[in-house]
């Protein structure tokens, strides 16, 4: 059925029960069959040709985050993540979605996602919409399922804010430069939050980094690898290697794009992607592995931070954030009780099954309200998009805090 190796891969779950607690799934629901190892003992039953794909199979596997919190938790390293995205690839291939599902999917996934001109076009057409005051109108004659997904979209940047962030350019660095690297901008990162992926220049350059920022590169493919479509993720990844061919550091912001970009050996191999995998660094990483220039300026805010799953689970990078948030003047950083559960973003997750990612959500709510904080501080897109959602309040990115401490610095 799966891939060459795939039984051994399952055959490593003792069935220990240590991802119980950290799935949100199980937290929900309390099923065995949304924990993590309910699932590879579904995987192995199918493998093994002891039941047939069948509704409850799908449904099960469907629910799943893929947050990857269980690799943390799991003592006898089981690839979860690899594991149930090749199920669900398994799914979307023998059990596809009806025919005006999936054209409407492919033009999502094919068409709007990886252009860069469609995206950036439908966000100046969704800004107008907002600016109008359209959407109060829309809210008020939108069947109770749409409005709440539509109240999900986050407020969204003027056009005068693609203005300094073009790709197929170079930044300078700014005093002493230390080096050259290329930064790799996102679909929806690039569209909805443009000033983060300005202040993460902003930050390089300051510390003395040269940034490059090639026009052939496009989606990283994260979201057509979790969407069952490995090939158009293939499609994707080749562009993107082809865009970033000089040897130097590859530098991202968003934790979900580096882990996949940091995984491009599931599409290719080993051998073929190793060097590029070397060079991908998430951004945090990239500055204390480097050494970074402490901030002077005071940034006054009260402020948590949550761990973005793909850059905690997936990467395994927690205490470079906290090393760079720790360094800014001014900033009052409390803790949640748990930071790196996941908030319920999950790519798409929070549209295709909102009503579960909201109960997610909701306790991610609670840890954030008994810290007092103002504001959440993060490092991935979806994060902000649904922390936004749930707080009704800005949630920042690492790299805004960081830039505008070094710009309060020389005031």
């Amino acid at each position: 059925m799966f891939f060459e190796g795939f039984e051994e891969k399952l055959s490593k779950c003792v069935h220990c029960g240590m991802c119980l607690s950290v799935c949100p799934t199980y937290r929900i629901f309390g099923f065995e069959t949304d924990s993590p190892r309910g699932r590879i003992t579904l995987i192995q039953a199918l493998n093994d040709g002891r039941i047939k794909l069948n509704e409850e199979f799908v449904k099960h596997i469907d629910r799943c985050l893929d947050c990857r919190a269980c690799q943390t938790a799991c003592p006898s390293g089981v690839e979860y993540g690899l594991i149930v995205e090749e199920a669900k690839t398994y799914i979307y291939l023998k059990n596809p979605p009806n025919i005006l599902i999936r054209t409407l999917k492919n033009i999502v996934m094919r068409f709007v996602i990886p252009k860069r001109w469609v995206l950036r076009t439908l966000t100046f057409l969704l800004y107008i919409y907002q600016k109008s005051r359209l959407n109060r109108i829309v809210r008020f004659v939108l069947p109770s399922g749409l409005k709440k997904l539509e109240k999900m979209l986050p407020p969204l940047p003027s056009p005068r804010e693609y203005r300094y962030f073009v790709k197929d350019k170079v930044y300078k660095a700014k005093g002493q430069k230390r080096g050259r690297v290329y930064f790799f901008a996102g679909c929806v990162q690039d569209s909805f939050f443009p000033y983060v992926n300005r202040a993460t220049i902003e930050v390089l350059t300051h510390n003395g980094y040269e940034v490059v920022v090639p026009s052939g590169q496009t989606c990283c493919g994260a979201v057509h690898m979790h969407g069952g479509d490995p090939e158009y993720a293939k499609v994707v990844a080749k562009k993107n290697m082809e865009a970033f061919r000089e040897d130097i550091p590859i530098i991202v912001n968003a934790a979900g794009c580096g882990a996949f970009l940091k995984e491009y050996n599931r599409l290719f191999g080993e051998e073929e992607t190793r060097e590029w995998r070397r060079r991908i660094k998430d951004v945090n990483e990239f500055l204390v592995e480097n050494g970074f220039v402490k901030p002077e300026g005071v940034v006054r805010l009260k402020i948590t931070y949550q761990d973005p799953c793909h850059l905690a689970h997936a990467q395994g990078i927690r205490k470079q954030p906290r090393e760079i948030l720790k360094t800014i003047p001014g900033l009052d950083f409390t803790e949640m009780k748990h930071p790196d559960y996941c908030c319920g973003s999950a790519g798409i997750y929070n549209i295709v099954h909102h009503d579960i990612s909201t109960k997610i959500l909701n306790e991610k709510l609670k840890d954030i309200e008994s810290t007092g904080a103002d504001h959440v501080v993060t490092a991935n897109t979806g994060c902000q998009i649904q922390l936004t959602y749930g707080t009704g309040r800005r949630v920042f990115h690492i790299m805004e805090l960081l830039a505008e401490a070094y710009k309060n610095g020389k005031r």
